[in-house]
């Protein structure tokens, strides 16, 4: 009777173990999202609306047949640039969707109204048609264009002279001072035709 209670209690403990690796295994395959995309961009520096499509792809690690998404759960957060760092900081969620079940990957922006040049950074995750919720996928960010939306255009055009006849190949060239090392910087242009911009 001892050693059937010794081998009682093994087997308990060994159907312990197994159902902790089961539960790790099951996190570590569950559905991801990955390929994070705004108006089918990966981190667009001027989106022309304020009510994007944020876009994603979707991982199985099982590779399960059948395997699919029934539902998504999107944050998109404002950010600032750090002093120092230069590194994206959150300062509030703009948008929550909550669990919506839908297998769409793919979710029209609705949150708090976008200005130009604003910042966001967002990601999702995902519910498989097992009922299991993914982990959240690695975070995105898109920047609004500026001049959209009412907001005022304040550049002044680099231009050649008027009694320039041939302007292919034209190099247009401006200097400016800041008054301080930026920690990140964003150049917008536009103009006529393509066009190749370098700083320094």
């Amino acid at each position: 009777s001892g050693d059937a209670a010794k081998l009682t209690k093994l087997f308990v403990i060994a159907l312990a173990i197994l159902g902790a690796l089961a539960h790790q295994d099951h996190g570590s395959s569950a559905m991801r999202a990955y390929d994070l995309r705004c108006d089918a961009q990966r981190e667009p520096l001027a989106v022309r609306t304020t009510t994007p499509l944020l876009r994603w792809r979707l991982e199985v690690p099982d590779r399960r047949r059948g395997a699919g998404q029934i539902g998504f759960h999107v944050i998109v957060e404002r950010t600032v640039v750090g002093n120092s760092s230069g590194n994206l900081q959150s300062t509030a969620i703009v948008a929550d969707s909550g669990l919506l079940k839908s297998t769409e990957t793919s979710w029209r922006y609705t949150g708090h109204p976008l200005r130009a040049r604003d910042i966001l950074r967002w990601r999702v995750r995902v519910l498989d048609d097992t009922g299991n919720t993914g982990n959240w996928s690695a975070p995105a960010s898109f920047r609004i264009a500026p001049a959209i939306d009412g907001d005022t255009w304040t550049a002044v055009w680099i231009a050649q002279s008027m009694s320039a006849t041939d302007l292919s190949g034209s190099t247009l060239r401006t200097e400016f001072t800041l008054p301080q090392m930026p920690s990140r910087a964003i150049l917008d242009a536009c103009g006529l035709g393509q066009a190749e911009l370098r700083i320094n």
